[in-house]
């Protein structure tokens, strides 16, 4: 009896164990698997924007006519407008990118032109005319910009924010003296093409926005884009001195975005 005790002992301690380690086995927490992790560097975007808010400018100047002295003022009515971006960008590391972009904007400015001039034959009796004429701007900007990709959840998102400094060149009609008409008995002034010039400025500023993306495929999508960027630059007015004129400003639009 003895004898059998001592085989029953190791057993019952095998079937113990053989049954202990499966039901160990089943109560382990499951393998999690890795997230998977954005290996793109390289990001353009190619973006069609609206350039909103206006950034009208004044101009006057004195000048001798017929032994008195005649005026003209001008104001310059500078439209928001659609304008082009494109930007591209390399991740430094998983969240820091630096990257580069040029816009471009383009748009009709109509002047409303005032003047007061002289009577050639009667003191003290001006002529007034007013009036409207178009001309040209054309501005560019190159865009250095450090970006922050913020974390998504979905590796079909992508979101960026960023800021950096901007070097602007504008091209800008101005209306250096106006023009009119006269004919006997000279009681009135009828306007008539005036002398313009085309001022070419650049300046530095500063730029700030925001971009977010939605790929269909792992390379290809689509975003949205909010920008706003600017400077302060000085122009020659018509009298001779220097008139201050703000380029830039906000921008918000959309377009292609790719990334490898």
């Amino acid at each position: 009896m003895r004898r059998a005790s001592l085989i029953l002992i190791p057993v019952l301690a095998i079937a113990v164990f053989g049954f202990a380690d499966p039901a160990a086995a089943q109560v382990r927490p499951p393998v999690q698997p890795r997230p998977q992790q954005q290996t793109e560097r390289i990001f353009v975007a190619v973006d069609g924007t609206y350039q909103v808010g206006t950034k009208d400018f004044s101009d006057s100047e004195s000048f001798a006519a017929n032994a008195e002295t005649a005026t003209y003022s001008g104001t310059y009515t500078v439209k928001p407008g659609p304008a082009f971006n494109i930007s591209g960008s390399g991740r430094v590391t998983r969240i820091f990118a630096v990257g580069i972009g040029v816009s471009r904007y383009s748009r009709v400015t109509p002047i409303a032109v005032t003047a007061s001039v002289p009577h050639p034959f009667f003191f003290n009796r001006a002529r007034s005319l007013s009036d409207t004429v178009n001309a040209n701007r054309e501005e560019l900007a190159v865009h250095v910009q450090a970006r922050a990709v913020l974390p998504l959840n979905s590796l079909r998102m992508q979101a960026a924010v960023y800021a950096g400094p901007s070097f602007f060149s504008i091209k800008q009609d101005v209306l250096t003296r106006v023009g009119y008409t006269e004919a006997y008995p000279y009681d009135s002034i009828t306007s008539a093409p005036g002398q313009m010039s085309n001022v070419s400025k650049s300046k530095t500023g500063f730029n700030a926005g925001a971009d977010i993306a939605y790929f269909f495929t792992r390379q290809v999508g689509v975003g949205g884009t909010a920008q706003w960027a600017g400077a302060t630059i000085q122009v020659p007015s018509a009298g001779g001195d220097n008139v201050d004129m703000k380029v830039g400003g906000f921008q918000v639009g959309g377009g292609l975005r790719l990334r490898f």
